[in-house]
């Protein structure tokens, strides 16, 4: 009977421990996913800043450049599909393709479309670098040579964005928040256009070239002004 009551207590004592144990596990957990949670909301607020001060070229008639805003909602649309897997971003097809795709949602002006442009431009942004190949050149700083995908992936390697950005957009609320800002800051509008009222490629070409003015007009290039 002295033997049972030890056996007893010891085993109080190892599940007062192991109650102890766990309190401690889940308040600490608890506290860990507070503070994950507020370090999100900052990075969100962040970058909702970061995206309302995108630097985009503005035309007098057509406004803002929207391809900055699409490259980053073409991107979140990746990481939501799984496409996307890790913060570095190639000049890839798929991500071509669902830049078309998402250009022919949002976009209802009458700018060029072109993923070279806003890939490269992009730099210029706090969350963006560019990883340049080793046999780069100097053509990498020249603008005017990296309007086009095939002169961009000669210099380019991949872009990398922050990693708190790459946070954000593993959050599927913090995600949604960010492509929601972008949608009514550039494009002013909840729901994209049916895809079956996208124009074809060669339609909305037509169509810029029928509304070209000269560039003197403008005081300043137009192909500047069509593109991010």
């Amino acid at each position: 009977k002295p033997l049972g009551g030890i056996i007893k207590l010891q085993r109080w004592r190892w599940e007062w421990w192991g109650c102890c144990l766990w309190d401690l596990l889940c308040n600490y957990g608890w506290q860990v996913w507070n503070e994950w949670c507020v370090m999100l909301q900052a990075a969100v607020a962040y970058y909702e800043r970061c995206f309302d001060q995108l630097h985009c070229a503005k035309h007098p008639i057509l406004g803002e450049a929207p391809h900055k805003p699409i490259l980053l909602l073409a991107l979140m649309q990746m990481v939501e599909t799984g496409t996307l897997k890790s913060k570095q971003i190639g000049l890839t097809p798929l991500l071509q393709q669902t830049f078309e795709k998402v250009w022919y949602q949002y976009v209802c002006t009458q700018h060029k479309m072109n993923l070279a442009q806003p890939f490269y431009h992009m730099q210029y942004e706090p969350f963006w670098n560019i990883q340049r190949k080793a046999t780069s050149n100097d053509d990498f700083y020249n603008k005017n040579k990296m309007k086009s995908l095939y002169s961009l992936q000669q210099q380019v390697d991949y872009a990398t964005i922050d990693d708190e950005l790459w946070a954000c957009w593993q959050d599927k609320n913090s995600r949604e928040n960010l492509a929601a800002f972008l949608i009514m800051r550039y494009f002013n509008k909840t729901q994209p256009q049916p895809e079956n009222n996208a124009p074809s490629k060669g339609a909305t070409i037509l169509s810029i070239h029928n509304h070209m003015m000269p560039s003197i007009i403008w005081g300043h290039d137009w192909a500047e002004a069509m593109v991010a």
